[in-house]
């Protein structure tokens, strides 16, 4: 990108022929020129700018990056820790229902046997 330039002389021109003064057309001339120049971003200032946002911005990634792994492995611990209490609880109920279902097939059984023993009374009886 050029470097952007500002005609001094045929500023100060325009202004001698609008009824300026030599001494006050060169002296316009000169301070706007100075006001442009200053203000006007040259292609060293843009790429010292871009140097400057991508160290920033690379700078941020990094911290991001480092939180979210942070977080990760918070909640991986978190998750950890859950699933170690559900393991616990089914467990639990693991352990609660055989017992019950135990308890249930010797019920059961027992009816059966109960019922056996009565339909041969029953047989015998009618026999």
């Amino acid at each position: 990108m050029p470097t952007p330039t500002f005609d001094t002389l045929a500023y100060a021109d325009k202004l001698k022929q609008s009824g300026f003064s030599d001494e006050q057309a060169q002296g316009q001339a000169r301070a706007l020129a100075e006001v442009v120049y200053s203000e006007v971003a040259t292609r060293p200032d843009l790429n010292a700018l871009e140097i400057g946002l991508r160290r920033d911005l690379n700078a941020l990634e990094e911290r991001l990056n480092s939180k979210i792994e942070t977080l990760g492995t918070r909640l991986d611990g978190k998750i950890d820790a859950l699933a170690a209490r559900l393991d616990g609880k089914i467990d639990n109920l693991e352990d609660r229902t055989k017992g019950r279902f135990t308890l249930l097939q010797w019920m059961l059984a027992f009816n059966l046997a109960l019922t056996a023993a009565v339909l041969w009374l029953l047989i015998r009886a009618a026999g």
